[in-house]
């Protein structure tokens, strides 16, 4: 990905009926991108945030991410922020996380990981 770009992925949850957006590039490209595209303005929220961001906005889950690349830190961040992801939908629809109920999280978040890097890997 070229610096000052962003590239965006969708997953719609048909279980949950809940739609989640992945941006992954510059931030000020992306600030741009959810501004234009999906009517959010998170120019001060993503100041803060210099690795990632997840928000839940209505029915929707926003997660941005800085420029794709194969480093650990790279993947650490993205699985972070699918951890936000889930807990925010799981969370949202009534599943609560406990150490008796983690299993649920554990398959969500493994979901959300497999999705996304399909898609970003292009299969």
């Amino acid at each position: 990905m070229h610096k000052h770009t962003v590239k965006e992925y969708h997953i719609y949850d048909q279980v949950y009926k809940i739609n989640i957006t992945l941006v992954i590039g510059c931030k000020s490209a992306a600030v741009t991108l959810l501004k234009q595209k999906h009517n959010l303005d998170l120019e001060e929220e993503l100041e803060e945030f210099v690795k990632g961001y997840t928000m839940m906005h209505e029915e929707n889950i926003y997660v941005w991410l800085g420029e794709f690349n194969t480093s650990a830190d790279f993947f650490s961040n993205f699985v972070h922020e699918m951890f936000h992801a889930a807990t925010y939908t799981l969370d949202s629809r009534g599943v609560k996380f406990s150490v008796h109920n983690d299993e649920p999280y554990a398959y969500y978040l493994a979901f959300l990981v497999r999705m996304f890097l399909e898609q970003i890997k292009g299969k």
